[in-house]
């Protein structure tokens, strides 16, 4: 999966699309992370607000999510 990522200056906020990320419509999914909030989605498609969790992996980064607890 490719991704388009906006480049900023020094440590500001990082903002980059996930092509077909959305968990709910499967429409793209732009990301912003910051370094004191972590990563936040929204859906311009369907809506759907999402905190993924990014880990960086030797083979590039992954997006995964957190599961809700019952």
């Amino acid at each position: 999966m490719s991704h388009t990522e906006i480049e900023t200056e020094g440590t500001g906020p990082k903002d980059f699309t996930l092509p077909e990320g959305c968990l709910v419509c499967g429409g793209d999914l732009p990301v912003r992370v910051t370094a004191s909030g972590g990563a936040h989605a929204v859906c311009k498609q369907c809506g759907w607000f999402s905190r993924p969790v990014l880990t960086v992996k030797k083979s590039g980064l992954e997006v995964g999510y957190r599961s809700a607890m019952a």
